[in-house]
């Protein structure tokens, strides 16, 4: 019994009827001959627009961590600790 050869030339992953796009890899003088002599691939204006954080998001974005963590610190000390006589949740993790 005849085994069929692997070789990569008798493999296809492609189903039958659909034509293989998979073509050689063209020349060196179809692609240099193909080929645009520079190919601008960068634009000015994303850099620009998204390279500087504006200073009121900065100020904002403090401010409203400060109140965040504010927040956080008096409902730690204003919440009871569950299952507790009474200590608030700052006077458990610190263990008075």
């Amino acid at each position: 019994m005849k085994r069929a050869s692997t070789t990569p030339e008798n493999i296809t992953d492609t189903p039958v009827g659909t034509p293989d796009y998979r073509s050689k890899a063209p020349s060196q003088a179809e692609a240099t001959a193909e080929a645009p002599a520079s190919i601008e691939l960068r634009d000015e204006k994303p850099p620009r627009t998204i390279g500087t954080i504006p200073r009121w998001l900065m100020c904002w974005n403090l401010i409203v961590t400060l109140l965040f963590m504010i927040g956080l610190l008096l409902a730690m000390t204003l919440i009871a600790y569950p299952y507790s006589h009474g200590e608030s949740i700052l006077e458990h993790l610190l263990g008075r």
